[in-house]
């Protein structure tokens, strides 16, 4: 499709311009650069445009730029960091983008920043971190970056950094621990990554962290306790991981533990019994946990415990039944052959894998107990 612009839409007081999905669309005019009001611009899903005009950097009233799935788009222009109003640039899923201006550092009032699905990409600007104003930064699946630039650490206003799936990134800078307002950093599926700078323990706004699919992380930070805001820790696909720091019970917040799947960790510390908050613990998968230490039984919170697939574990602690708002437990393939006396005062409980574990002759069922 050519594009012919009607006569009235350069019109200098027009401050939204929609060209969602036109599929055909491979030319921008040249005039674009005249609506001087324009504030939002929005050409998602222009899977055929090739180019975005020189003359977009003129827009300076412009707060939001989408090139949401523009696919076939390789470069920017260089001086679109001179679009000062820009608060949202979303570039998600422009999977020939190769390079982002290094002039897009002088966006000073950018909050939302999205280069996920930019595949081709292979590196930042160095200076990424004079985006003084920026609180969102998603990377997800930019599978061609290397490195994350040191100077991310300036960035003392984000609030959210999603790395995930970034398979190629090897090193996290080490003051990454310098993004005091963090609350979400996502490292899911990080899996050339080989270790967690220790600094992270310095966020201590942190809400959620996402550490799912690290399998060359083999140690976490010693401290790592010291995050007393986290609200939902996942470690799902820890292969290598050997060790649960014990300062975990310093996590007065924690809700959510995710340990599902780390295949090498044997024990627990006792100091997961000091997690007050605590809501869901899954251990699913964890083949070579060999028991459930006791003071798990002090979590009073405790709504859902998994150990779907922990084949050596044989028992359970004796005063589990203390857990009186623990809603959901599940033994399926695991090594137990008996439940607690303590377990058949919770008559809300659903236990899951009942029939494939436990001898009726080594255990003893009150009425109304299922």
């Amino acid at each position: 499709m050519k594009f012919t612009p009607p006569k009235n839409l350069f019109c200098t007081s027009v401050k939204r311009l929609h060209l969602y999905q036109c599929c055909h669309l491979k030319k921008l005019p040249e005039e674009l650069g005249c609506l001087e009001c324009l504030e939002k611009l929005d050409l998602t899903g222009c899977i055929s445009l090739q180019d975005i005009p020189n003359t977009i950097c003129k827009m300076k009233c412009l707060k939001q730029l989408h090139l949401t799935r523009c696919r076939d788009v390789e470069i920017l222009p260089e001086e679109v960091g001179s679009l000062e109003c820009l608060e949202v640039l979303c570039l998600h899923g422009c999977e020939s983008l190769r390079d982002i201006p290094n002039s897009i550092c002088n966006m000073k009032c950018l909050t939302c920043l999205t280069i996920s699905y930019c595949t081709q990409l292979k590196k930042l600007p160095e200076e990424l971190g004079c985006i003084e104003c920026l609180e969102e930064l998603s990377l997800t699946f930019c599978t061609s970056l290397r490195d994350i630039p040191n100077s991310i650490c300036k960035l003392k206003r984000l609030r959210r950094l999603d790395l995930s799936y970034c398979n190629r990134v090897k090193k996290l800078p080490e003051e990454l621990g310098c993004l005091e307002c963090l609350e979400e950093l996502s490292l899911t599926d990080c899996t050339s990554l080989r270790d967690i700078p220790n600094s992270i323990c310095k966020m201590t706004r942190l809400k959620r962290l996402a550490l799912s699919g690290c399998r060359q992380v083999q140690r976490l930070p010693e401290e790592f306790g010291c995050l007393e805001c986290l609200e939902e820790l996942d470690l799902t696909g820890y292969k290598s991981l050997q060790d649960i720091p014990n300062s975990i019970g310093k996590m007065k917040s924690l809700k959510r533990l995710d340990l599902s799947d780390c295949h090498q960790v044997r024990k627990l510390p006792e100091e997961l019994g000091c997690l007050p908050c605590l809501e869901e613990l899954d251990l699913t998968g964890c083949r070579s946990l060999l028991d459930i230490p006791n003071s798990i039984c002090k979590i009073k919170c405790l709504q859902n415990l998994d150990l779907c697939g922990c084949i050596r574990v044989e028992k359970l602690p004796e005063e589990l039944g203390s857990l009186e708002c623990l809603e959901e437990l599940s033994i399926e393939g695991t090594a137990i052959s008996c439940l607690p006396q303590s377990i058949y005062q919770m008559k809300d409980l659903r236990i899951y894998g009942l029939s494939g574990n436990l001898e009726s002759n080594d255990c003893f069922f009150p009425d109304g107990f299922f």
